[in-house]
């Protein structure tokens, strides 16, 4: 297969990379650094070679041949191809006075015409020949009343193949598609995504009609039918022609195939056009770099680009830019980035741009008495290994501290979390606080039942504690109120000795090989303040291995600590 990158579909890509409403990256030198990541993706995209000639002919212009919509319109071609025959219908109109023309320098007869003497006619048009165009054009659009709705569409195909996307430009194309549209309530699933389809090929002047397709998309109740090619032909037309999508179950459908899909991260095109529908109609509850934290997917330049563009939209903030960037974003782009452990993040990024933003807004009043978005950004920041002890005044205090406590959201959580933090790396600033953690930590019985390669090292481990030194392991939580657990070894069955952290699915980060995410780095970073030495197995090295072979490989990490 031949792959084409596309540059720009890949500029759109990073385009939509606006992290919570404050990103905006241009075309620079930086981009280049993309073009790598997606060679392997584009093997599952269309190849646009010679070998797509039998659809979009080789005289179509650049811009739609090497573009997601002549993607689209391969697929369409490709699932309606039992409705493009040759038809020999006679067509029951009168030829036009053009017909004559046209067949002095195309061969078109005038008697007894049919759609496949029409498209024939079109194929043999020249690139340069205006008038005949012009006459193929006001023959076609005579005979629009005349035509079955898949006639219209085999035509409308056939005029891409010489003309490309200009087929707009034709009276044909908005005859045919106010005729089709006309009778829209009768029309069956397939021509109603044809129709959405060139719809979109017209941009902002279809709003309306394409607000009526949607319409009946809605009242036929497929949106559940529609698989991904489909849905994005829909969501497609919609951002093309700015049309607001009204529908929650369509916006939801998007939402949940882009969750439960992670393949398609692996297809920018599709990706971007999802995202962009999302927000588009501010449905979207993640951006793309929360979505890769999500996911824990590591693309170091696409997270490099988007956490700088973020710190320099940040740190060139002003007045008019203040009333984009809200205090919500500011916390999830922390969150984002902490979580997936963005191991290039400056920490002169966080004293002189991050914390001095965070501190304006407060004394600007936007965070109102939010003081759980101020604890969430602390944490983030101090996963980062940044201390923003500035902020602390603003929130660590008992009577703050209590405000959260009773409160029912997840907030309490974190709050412990980085109490917890602040105990271990800096005793002197914890017993400063004099601030505690409280409640209940996480339970221990989900992450046994869907770990099974920490089970399958503990087990492994309890064979060797019958000829070792360490004769007992016990999963448990070595960090409080940090859920992520662990195995710590026992000698005499009392005393720790040594803590043996997993970097499995559920520690790591996907994409980059035995890299932990933000909330292990964390986690390790802290039980490297204890006394006892700390091993690490990534689940890579071991996966293949035979349980003796594993035996044997844990027995030479724990001599070696």
């Amino acid at each position: 297969m031949v792959v084409v990158i596309d540059c720009n579909m890949i500029i759109t890509l990073i385009k939509s990379m606006r992290i919570c409403r404050m990103f905006k990256i241009y075309k620079n030198e930086k981009l280049k650094s993309f073009l790598s990541i997606f060679v392997s993706s584009q093997q599952n995209a269309v190849s646009f070679n010679k070998n797509i000639d039998t659809v979009v002919a080789e005289r179509s212009n650049h811009l739609l041949r090497h573009t997601f919509t002549s993607r689209l319109l391969l697929y369409l071609r490709n699932v309606n191809d039992r409705n493009f025959k040759k038809y020999k219908r006679v067509l029951n109109q009168k030829p036009a006075l053009t017909a004559v023309v046209l067949n002095e320098s195309l061969k078109l007869k005038t008697n007894d015409l049919t759609v496949t003497d029409i498209t024939n006619a079109i194929l043999k048009l020249k690139l340069n020949s205006k008038q005949m165009l012009n006459a193929m054009d006001v023959l076609c659009s005579s005979y629009v009343k005349d035509l079955t709705t898949e006639e219209q569409f085999y035509i409308l195909y056939t005029f891409i193949n010489v003309i490309s996307n200009r087929v707009t430009h034709l009276k044909f194309y908005q005859a045919a598609i106010h005729h089709i549209q006309e009778d829209i309530k009768f029309i069956k699933k397939s021509d109603l995504l044809q129709l959405i389809f060139f719809i979109g090929l017209n941009k902002k002047s279809n709003k309306p009609t394409m607000k009526k397709c949607l319409k009946q998309l809605y009242k036929m109740e497929i949106i559940k039918e529609l698989n991904v090619n489909e849905l994005c032909i829909v969501c497609h037309a919609a951002f093309k022609t700015s049309t607001k999508i009204r529908n929650e179950e369509l916006l939801d459908k998007v939402k949940e195939t882009i969750n439960n899909n992670l393949t398609i991260l692996k297809d920018p095109a599709l990706f971007v056009t999802f995202i962009k529908t999302l927000r588009h109609n501010q449905f979207q509850d993640d951006d793309i770099l929360t979505l890769y934290s999500d996911y824990m997917y590591y693309e170091q330049p696409i997270l490099k680009v988007c956490v700088e563009t973020g710190i320099r939209q940040l740190k060139e903030y002003d007045k008019n830019i203040d009333k984009v960037i809200r205090m919500k974003d500011i916390k999830r782009f922390l969150w984002a980035v902490s979580y997936i452990g963005y191991d290039k993040f400056d920490s002169s990024w966080c004293r002189n741009v991050i914390v001095p933003r965070i501190i304006q807004k407060i004394k600007n009043r936007e965070y109102k008495c939010d003081t759980e978005s101020i604890v969430e950004c602390i944490l983030y920041l101090w996963m980062l290994d940044c201390k923003a002890v500035e902020l602390f005044p603003y929130v660590l205090t008992p009577t703050s501290v209590q405000q959260i406590r009773e409160q029912k959201s997840r907030c309490k959580y974190r709050l412990n979390l980085l109490l917890s933090a602040i105990q271990f790396e800096d005793r002197e600033m914890y017993k400063n606080l004099n601030i505690k953690p409280q409640g209940e930590d996480y339970d221990l019985n989900y992450q046994i039942q869907n770990r099974p390669v920490l089970l399958r090292i503990h087990e492994n481990l309890k064979l060797l504690s019958k000829t070792s030194s360490l004769n007992v392991f016990e999963i448990n939580f070595q960090i409080p109120y940090l859920n992520i657990a662990g195995i710590t070894g026992f000698k005499n069955n009392i005393y720790k000795a040594v803590n043996i952290e997993i970097l499995d699915e559920y520690t790591s980060v996907k994409k980059k090989f035995c890299y932990p995410s933000g909330l292990m780095q964390l986690k390790l970073r802290m039980l490297r303040t204890m006394s006892e030495p700390v091993v690490t197995i990534c689940q890579e090295e071991i996966q293949d291995m035979s349980d003796l072979e594993l035996q044997n490989y844990l027995k030479e990490e724990l001599e070696f600590v």
